[in-house]
């Protein structure tokens, strides 16, 4: 066992398999966690050169349980701290769509409400059973004070945002 590797890369939909292939991993692994604070959708929908058994995502919260959304693509991403609500990222239920499409099945989230897992289809469904976004927010504390205007809120301003299937 050797120690972590750091590396500092730009991330882009097209060099996120190559860094990750040039770092050593390929097929099975057992953890991806996830949370660039911007393209985050669109990195893990390219990415294929790896299967984790277990997906980490910052997703974000305000955007609520049902609406599915994530800001456009742009290669130049940059969080603006300085304005709040922070626009980045993807809905829960962006991610859920896709995921599930990658072979992947919501398990739940965090107990603050911005960090998803998610479990490969053919891995621990006696224990891990499938929980919807809506299931999430119910049960989640933090995530219970969501209200419907936080949308309208997070989708104002100068981020584009795009609606996902």
């Amino acid at each position: 066992v050797s120690p972590p590797k750091l590396v500092c890369e730009w991330i882009t939909v097209d060099n996120v398999n190559q860094l990750v292939a040039d770092h050593g991993f390929a097929g099975d692994v057992d953890l991806l966690s996830l949370d660039l604070d911007g393209n985050d959708y669109w990195i893990l929908r390219a990415l294929d050169v790896i299967r984790p058994r277990v997906i980490a995502l910052e997703f974000a919260g305000a955007l609520g349980p049902s609406v599915s959304v994530t800001i456009a693509y742009d290669p130049n991403f940059h969080l603006d701290f300085t304005v709040l609500p922070y626009r980045c990222g993807a809905s829960l239920a962006a991610f859920t769509a896709l995921c599930a499409r990658k072979g992947y099945r919501l398990v739940g989230v965090h107990s603050l409400g911005f960090n998803a897992f998610f479990v490969r289809q053919d891995l621990g469904t006696t224990f891990l059973p499938t929980r919807s976004p809506h299931e999430c927010y119910r049960d989640t504390p933090r995530l219970q004070t969501w209200s419907p205007t936080n949308v309208d809120l997070m989708l104002s301003g100068p981020v584009q945002w795009e609606r996902v299937t």
